[in-house]
């Protein structure tokens, strides 16, 4: 299984990009999509960021070290995506953006 720290990932957008390749666009909640027919989230869900489109384009290092990418929430129209930093090392995860029955794993470090 290939995760999104084994990638070299630069700027936010990217990060998001490759979260949202592995959600569900649906109302499903979080599973591969060899097991269903839904199709993934993506920017067509978009609603909010509490960041520019310029900031989210910023080169970020996403390696091992100090933490570099700027603080953000984005919504979609069943997500809510934002950073997690362990380590210097810095991803996107991401939560059902309404309640549902999904629990969220332990993020960061």
């Amino acid at each position: 299984m290939t995760s999104q720290k084994d990638k070299t990932i630069t700027t936010w957008k990217e990060s998001i990009q490759f979260k949202m390749s592995k959600v569900c666009g649906c109302d499903g909640g979080i599973h591969s999509h060899d097991e269903t027919d839904c199709d993934a989230d993506s920017w067509d869900n978009f609603c909010y960021c509490t960041i520019s489109d310029d900031e989210l384009e910023e080169e970020c290092d996403f390696g091992f070290g100090i933490e570099t990418g700027k603080p953000f929430t984005l919504w979609t129209k069943n997500w809510v995506y934002f950073p997690v930093m362990y380590d210097g090392s810095e991803w996107v995860e991401c939560v059902p953006r309404n309640p549902c029955n999904i629990s969220s794993n332990h993020v960061g470090g």
